[in-house]
């Protein structure tokens, strides 16, 4: 190089001066997310919450129409984070809006078909039971599955509402994720401007050519002294 000019690569020299090569480094992503957290959420566990504690204690000690409609609430409300929790694990795909909307209709429409059609009904409550097992064999002493008992009522069926919550919970969780990621990219695209580095006069330097090659996989650039040689 002749003297006096400068040098771009984007990368830290020995000298301590910064250099650029037009591209941008590739940073690794730090991910925090754990897969199927989202049934951890507040609003998942409040339904669970609710749900045990009614079907449990609740009905038998105030059984009516309000204790009737709860579970049913609290079940709408808790079983869409289970199956986007379900499909994280799984499938290793973040909840999205979209996954939310698909969640809440199809337990909306499960439950819906539970409530207005009796084969539909019986299958709900065998499985529901085995599901629930675990929980009645810790909390009664009980020693195998019981089936749950429905009461075929198509007025519970305006509970679907409740389907709504995780579709609010996930929208809102992404909204806030999304300007920090926006904000990481122009910190990182700033970051990775290029920095003139100026040759002092009466210095000879090039640019090794395998270090050209290794710059093509985001590898430092290195600049060199070498006397006698001018590029």
């Amino acid at each position: 190089m002749s003297t006096g000019h400068a040098v771009s690569t984007g990368h830290a020299v020995s000298t301590g001066h910064a250099v650029s090569t037009g591209h941008m480094t590739n940073t690794a992503r730090s991910d925090d997310r754990v897969r199927g957290e989202l049934v951890l959420h507040p609003v998942a566990l409040a339904g669970l919450v609710v749900l045990l504690l009614n079907d449990h204690v609740l009905k038998a000690a105030a059984p009516g129409f309000v204790t009737g409609k709860l579970s049913d609430l609290a079940g709408m409300a808790f079983f869409p984070f289970l199956l986007l929790a379900a499909r994280d694990v799984l499938l290793r795909r973040p909840p999205t809006a979209r996954s939310a909307w698909v969640a809440a209709v199809v337990t909306a429409s499960t439950f819906a078909a539970v409530k207005l059609s009796d084969p539909a009904r019986d299958l709900y409550a065998t499985v529901v039971g085995w599901l629930r097992y675990p929980a009645d064999a810790l909390l009664t002493g009980t020693d195998s599955p019981v089936p749950v008992v429905i009461q075929p009522d198509p007025g519970d069926v305006v509970t679907v509402v409740a389907c709504a919550a995780v579709v609010l919970v996930v929208t809102r969780t992404r909204s806030r994720r999304t300007p920090l990621t926006r904000a990481a990219c122009v910190s990182t695209a700033s970051a990775a401007r290029p920095s003139p580095v100026t040759v002092p006069a009466g210095a000879d330097a090039h640019l090794h050519r395998r270090t050209v090659l290794r710059s093509q996989d985001d590898g430092p650039w290195t600049l060199t002294t070498a006397p006698g040689t001018r590029a």
